[in-house]
């Protein structure tokens, strides 16, 4: 027998032909999940802790392999020698029901210090899902490490996170995931937004050495901050400031054309940071680059 639709499960049908399954466990399901099936075959969880399970067709049959709990066959008295006609050495599970029903609340505590139940293993049992299931068109969830996705959708339905993916929404953060990559950037000596007034954006200042390199003269400092005749030659370093309008969010009409953007848009500000890689010119005192062959090594 096949219990009502349960509008809680979906599936997707994926490009690459396996199906993706949402399948959260019934209300009041106390027993443990030992594996979902589909047409009887195992199916994969898509990843830990997550509802979504996967296989590689579209199932006629969803069944879960539960395991029950230990079945209470007896309760036994916890110190033999207390055995007395009150107390006997063993109650059935009839016998136990009976006191709890007609004792009184101490002697219902007494029982349970008394006594310690008698359980044995129960065989697992494989139950039918509910159907039909819902198909749904989108791409995977995101999954743990992906970039988060916020929907755009009626809030009557912002309480129903397995299928947001499938809804118009954005992925946030894109410009503070391009700012930390920009950051960790050799010769990068500042990266921020834009501050009030200003267009958004990150703001780059990147201080590079002379494709001859030239140094100065920099004193040693004392306690009291006073020049000492002691010194070292440090480098001079020009600067090169860029503005890059990296947009916050990333907006489509779904999650799987949002994180082909995100990686498209990630990819091409971190290539325009990465061009400024450059050593500057001597022959026009560094308002001039000239390429730094170390940037084509593919190190940042």
């Amino acid at each position: 027998m096949t219990a009502a639709a349960d509008f809680e499960q979906y599936a997707l049908a994926l490009p690459d032909g396996r199906w993706l399954y949402h399948l959260p466990p019934e209300r009041g399901q106390a027993h443990q999940l030992i594996e979902m099936r589909a047409d009887g075959q195992t199916m994969t969880r898509w990843n830990a802790g997550s509802h979504w399970w996967a296989t590689d067709r579209q199932a006629q049959c969803l069944t879960a392999l539960l395991q029950p709990g230990p079945e209470i066959i007896g309760h036994r008295l916890r110190e033999p020698d207390a055995v007395s006609e009150r107390y006997p050495g063993e109650l059935t599970p009839e016998q136990w029901r009976d006191r709890q029903a007609v004792g009184s609340r101490e002697e219902r505590d007494v029982l349970y210090e008394l006594y310690s139940p008698l359980s044995r293993d129960q065989e697992p049992t494989e139950h039918e899902l509910p159907s039909p299931v819902r198909v749904l068109e989108g791409c995977e969830p995101p999954g743990p490490g992906d970039p988060p996705w916020v929907a755009s959708l009626p809030s009557s339905l912002a309480n129903r996170p397995e299928y947001l993916h499938c809804f118009p929404g954005r992925i946030p953060g894109l410009r503070a995931h391009v700012k930390a990559q920009v950051q960790a950037m050799r010769h990068v000596a500042y990266c921020f937004d834009g501050s009030a007034g200003e267009p958004d954006g990150l703001y780059v200042g990147i201080r590079v050495p002379f494709d001859r390199p030239k140094s100065r003269w920099q004193p040693d400092r004392g306690r009291r901050g006073q020049d000492l005749k002691r010194g070292r030659e440090v480098p001079v370093l020009a600067e090169q400031r860029m503005y890059l309008p990296v947009p916050a969010d990333v907006v489509a009409p779904t999650y799987g054309e949002a994180l082909a953007a995100w990686h498209q848009q990630t990819a091409f500000w971190i290539d325009i940071a990465r061009a400024a890689n450059v050593k500057a010119c001597n022959g026009c005192g560094g308002r001039g680059y000239v390429l730094d062959a170390d940037k084509h090594a593919g190190a940042p």
